[in-house]
């Protein structure tokens, strides 16, 4: 009963640092995708010049909300737009923040990866 007792609270107990661990990871793991989608969702909606210089990510001090920070943002207006936006800066942005369910991006990015 008590060596029973004591695989289950080492299963638990390692289940339980193996998630810490993913959590802890996770935007290490996880940055250059995030930093590449970023870039890619901009330049598809905009006709611009997106740069940045970082990006980053925190998941285990705001689990389960995942906190995404661009630094040096800046936007650029193409010469020629159609979409009536000059040329020039449209957006110089020291450092711009957004918080999304982690849970709910995992399952569309898995959802639409699957399609």
């Amino acid at each position: 009963m008590i060596t029973l007792l004591r695989a289950a609270l080492i299963g638990v107990g390692a289940s339980v640092l193996l998630l810490l661990g993913g959590l802890a990871l996770a935007p290490f793991v996880l940055k250059d995708r995030v930093v590449e989608l970023v870039g890619r969702q901009i330049s598809e909606r905009l006709e611009a010049t997106v740069s940045f210089e970082e990006v980053e990510l925190s998941l285990l001090s705001t689990f389960p909300t995942l906190i995404i920070e661009v630094a040096g943002l800046e936007v650029v207006g193409a010469a020629e737009a159609r979409d009536g936006f000059p040329a020039g800066f449209l957006l110089q942005h020291p450092l711009l923040s957004w918080a999304t369910s982690a849970v709910g991006s995992f399952i569309a990015s898995t959802r639409s990866n699957h399609a």
